[in-house]
């Protein structure tokens, strides 16, 4: 990082642009290669009929019908009516030359369409790599494989039931399926595990998916994988997700496994907190005093509970104020008194209120607990987390109804954006009454392959984010830039990079956000530093060691050298913007000591930028 204002971005380079022309290209050929085929057969024919037309003319004892006409221009298929004397016209040469591959095009599609899955078989075992295979085809299993299939990639799914209602639609998109159990070796070497590049777990039980990883951990001890594997394992509690976390140095091998532990419901709470915020993100001492209603206290209300906390803490350092939580349920008490035993300061950022009461009840449908808390402020945020889909809808659908004329958002759970979620877009767009209510589709959020793999090239890594945490880190990181440069002397505005955020111009924008894309797989990761979601409620500090400082500093001038010199800057022993010229355009040898120090600064602070952004980083063991 020799400079904060690194050249502009380039989202599109060359391979990028002709992967996405190939795969809009394929897209388009599976939706409607029928299509394209039928139209070129009505042109075929048409202009077949019209050549004959034209060209045979009615004879002495003959004349041409219809019938003629038709039945020698089929006869242009097999190659019998081509052969004719004399011209007969643009049509006829259409037909003729265009009959005989389409003929060949028809049969080959048609061959394919029936013999699909056999043929994708053999293309696995002889041609198969660099694939995923995704073991459980549940609707996490299918919203994973939807995903990687359409970023073209191959899919390799191992499900038990074969009556499952998503094998026909897994193979209907592309995906390879083979029915079995995933804990069994020889299924896994019908998948070709030793030749994937990608592993996720996400059977129904976390024992299965557990026994899937330790068997996997075993074969790449054994040097059974070809590849640098990525191991994602589906754990449905939170908590144990947490306790589970340390064991991916422990299952890391040199080989080339990568295993990270992820709980839907952990990740959910993220995203729905990202997306629909209880709170400002800057803390301040007069800000606003928020109230959060928490309705079920299952795992998805548990951990939006703990993550708003974690959130709310630098808030309470600020301003000194508690987040007022009420948290209603059948056994509200109890589970969150288990969650301040479990999280020691819990209760010292957050101020509970718990209301027992099952959401099917007329205490809960008349919501006193909305008015009747006359000392702390108003309910301002709801979260209904409740995992039954019918009783988390009329429950939303209740409190929308009882607080829409106070504006106060109700965001509840949904499994995805069909269905339940769709019902209620179309009503907030057609009632006032429900224009406040959201959805969160929460497999659809929690299960899109980009959040947990990153594509460099054809290769798959272990990624850290999506485009919530780009953006967040990108604020992040010109934050600081600015914090630091206005405590040196400079001032607001004397650069157009030295700027707050809102008023900063989208190339500089794109800037921070690059940094923020290539941080974990072109510098962190290749010093084997890994990169996870903060779980602990208080962390130990993380800090690097002044080798790998100098090492991180090292690869991250590089990575901005490489940058600016696509982006045509040269070297000049004095800086000008204006004309592409800075003198940090030089080996990181060739730097003078101030910048050094100022690249370690920035890795130094790392961890407490990230820690900010709700990550953390971490070794990995070699």
């Amino acid at each position: 990082m020799a400079d904060q204002e690194p050249a502009p971005y380039q989202i599109h380079s060359t391979w990028q642009q002709e992967r996405k022309t190939k795969e809009r290209f394929l897209e388009f050929w599976d939706d409607y290669s029928w299509v394209v085929i039928g139209i070129l057969w009505v042109v075929v024919l048409v202009s077949g009929f019209l050549g004959f037309a034209q060209y045979l003319k009615p004879k002495e004892d003959w004349t041409p019908n219809a019938l003629d006409m038709l039945y020698r221009t089929f006869q242009l298929i097999v190659l019998e009516s081509g052969s004719i004397e004399g011209h007969a016209g643009w049509p006829f040469e259409v037909a003729r030359f265009l009959a005989p591959p389409l003929a060949a095009l028809t049969a080959l599609k048609a061959f394919t369409t029936i013999l699909r899955d056999k043929l994708r078989l053999v293309w696995l075992k002889w041609f198969g790599k660099n694939h995923a295979i995704i073991c459980g085809l549940g609707r996490k299993g299918m919203r994973f494989a939807t995903g990687l299939l359409e970023f073209r990639q191959l899919v390799v799914v191992v499900e038990k039931d074969e009556n499952n209602e998503y094998v026909r639609k897994c193979k209907e998109r592309g995906g390879i399926v083979l029915i079995g159990d995933a804990r069994d070796r020889s299924m896994m070497e019908r998948a070709r595990l030793d030749k994937a590049q990608a592993l996720i777990c996400a059977c129904g039980l976390d024992e299965t998916n557990a026994e899937i990883a330790l068997g996997v951990r075993n074969r790449a001890a054994l040097g059974k994988t070809q590849n640098h594997l990525l191991a994602m394992v589906h754990v449905f509690s939170p908590h144990m997700c947490n306790l589970l976390g340390p064991l991916r140095q422990q299952m890391a091998l040199s080989a080339g496994l990568r295993m990270e532990w992820f709980s839907i419901f952990q990740n959910g709470a993220w995203t729905m907190l990202s997306s629909f915020p209880p709170f400002p993100e800057e803390p301040s001492e007069q800000g606003p005093h928020p109230h959060m209603c928490v309705v079920g206290i299952g795992w998805l209300g548990q951990s939006i509970v703990i993550q708003a906390a974690k959130k709310w803490k630098r808030h309470h350092a600020v301003c000194g104020k508690s987040l007022e939580v009420t948290v209603i349920d059948k056994e509200a008490a109890r589970i969150t008194g288990y969650l301040c035993s479990k999280y020691p300061g819990l209760e010292d950022v957050c101020a509970f209120r718990t209301i027992d009461v099952d959401v099917q009840s007329r205490e809960f449908e008349d919501a006193a607990f909305l008015s009747d808390n006359p000392e702390n402020h108003a309910i301002n945020s709801i979260y209904v987390c409740i995992d039954h889909p019918t009783l988390g809808l009329e429950a939303a659908l209740s409190l929308a109804a009882r607080t829409y004329d106070r504006g106060i958002p109700v965001v509840t759970r949904v499994d995805d954006e069909q269905g339940i979620a769709a019902l209620l877009k179309v009503a907030a767009r057609e009632s006032d009454v429900y224009r406040h209510l959201f959805p969160f589709p929460l497999i659809d959020e929690t299960c899109r392959p980009h959040i947990y793999i990153q594509w460099d090239r054809d290769h798959m890594t272990a990624s850290y984010h999506g485009t919530v945490m780009i953006e967040r880190l990108a604020r992040l990181f010109h934050a600081a830039y600015v914090r630091e440069q206005t405590a040196v002397g400079r001032k607001l505005g004397e650069t157009p990079a030295l700027v707050g955020w809102d008023d900063l111009s989208e190339e500089y924008k794109e800037q921070n956000r690059e940094q923020a894309r290539n941080l974990y797989g072109l510098i962190l990761l290749p010093l084997r530093f890994g990169v996870t979601p903060l779980t602990e409620w208080e962390p130990e500090p993380f800090v690097f060691t002044e080798d790998e400082l100098e090492q991180l500093a090292r690869r991250e001038h590089d990575r901005w050298l490489k940058s600016k010199l696509s982006a045509g800057w040269t070297y000049g022993s004095v800086r000008d913007d204006a004309k592409k010229i800075n003198p940090n355009i030089c080996s990181y040898d060739q730097l003078d000591d101030a910048t050094k120090t100022y690249n370690k600064e920035f890795f130094r602070k790392l961890p407490e930028t990230l820690a900010a952004a709700d990550y953390e980083i971490y070794r990995v063991s070699r």
